[in-house]
């Protein structure tokens, strides 16, 4: 079964929101345009309206070419930007039109994340906070009092920091989901779905850089006999103690996942045959001699396989497989190349 891939999730969900936020302001701007030209003679404010249903429409036209949703959704958020800060300008802030503020963070959070979200809030609620206070103390507008001017400005606050905090724990757990979805449970490795998108990742790469890649596949020798005699919790325990040991001893930039079983995988980018015998023989070395709870040691059979010309998956899986039921039949314990 596949990995769920929530980042890709997740940029879908992104993109539904910008399509639908785009609709709103254009029709919302559109109506708006319309009832202070028709009814209001705020030819002004009409006029903005008109503004903001064209840099909407400019927005939409740049993501069908582009389908940047990073760069879209800061666009997106400058336009409610614009439309709120320039409605309370031109009202002079006026309390009424400050209730527009409340529609800022949900958008900019759900658009731009925890971090661009708050820089994008906090700079707004600064600047209508700043420009209300400075017509309050010019005493150029008069529709509210100080207390009710410092209860609106704490409002927002609130607002800011509940959204935040929302987008976070949505974040984190995401972020936790995603873990969940490609790692082993019982070892903490990557799992067997994360393997075959790492296998299909590294091969790619290789191929176009014309670059060598092994593929490695490892055996715990007679587990079921470890199970059968000590039970299977010392057995998830050998598993364990192993995953730990592969993890440990492989190169930066190695991958290292549970194949099924009692079966590890080891990707090794940009290797050789014989750079890979040499890693794995000073790895059984050490499963080998490795001190375990009981008096027998667990040994393991590693199959190896190099990559050919315009390779795939399966093949060099395949070939790393025979590699190590070459080992077993030898008798086991050894490392074995394909050959």
């Amino acid at each position: 079964m596949a990995s769920i891939d929530h980042t890709a999730y997740e940029k879908d969900h992104q993109v539904s929101l910008i399509k639908s936020i785009l609709l709103v302001v254009i029709g919302f701007s559109l109506f708006a345009g319309l009832t202070n030209f028709a009814f209001f003679d705020s030819y002004l404010l009409g006029s903005l309206n008109v503004v903001s249903v064209i840099l909407s429409l400019l927005v939409a036209f740049y993501y069908h070419r582009s389908a940047n949703v990073k760069v879209t959704s800061w666009l997106l958020c400058g336009i409610v930007v614009f439309n709120m800060l320039s409605l309370i300008g031109i009202t002079k802030g006026s309390s009424y039109t400050l209730i527009w503020m409340t529609i800022l963070p949900p958008i900019c959070f759900f658009l731009l994340g925890r971090k661009g979200g708050s820089w994008a809030v906090g700079l707004s609620f600064g600047i209508v906070a700043g420009y209300v206070f400075y017509m309050r103390t010019e005493k150029i507008t008069s529709s509210f009092t100080n207390g009710a001017f410092l209860n609106i400005f704490c409002a927002f606050v609130v607002l800011w920091l509940l959204f935040r905090h929302y987008e976070e724990s949505r974040e984190n757990a995401y972020s936790a989901l995603e873990r969940l979805s490609i790692t082993d449970k019982l070892t903490g490795l990557n799992n067997r779905s994360r393997l075959d998108e790492i296998l299909t990742e590294q091969l790619g790469i290789a191929n176009r850089m014309k670059q060598p890649m092994v593929v490695v596949l490892a055996d715990c020798d007679h587990f079921k006999v470890v199970n059968d005699k000590y039970g299977h919790l010392y057995g998830d325990y050998v598993l364990k103690t192993l995953a730990e040991i592969l993890v440990s001893h492989v190169r930066e930039g190695d991958f290292v996942g549970r194949w099924g079983g009692e079966e590890f995988l080891i990707v090794c980018p940009d290797t050789t045959i014989k750079e890979a015998e040499i890693l794995i023989e000073r790895l059984r070395e050490k499963i080998a001699s490795f001190p375990l709870r009981l008096k027998r040691n667990v040994t393991m059979t590693f199959g190896i396989a190099g990559k050919k010309e315009n390779d795939d998956m399966t093949n060099i899986v395949n070939r790393a497989d025979k590699a190590l039921y070459q080992g077993k039949k030898a008798g086991r314990n050894t490392v074995k190349v394909y050959e």
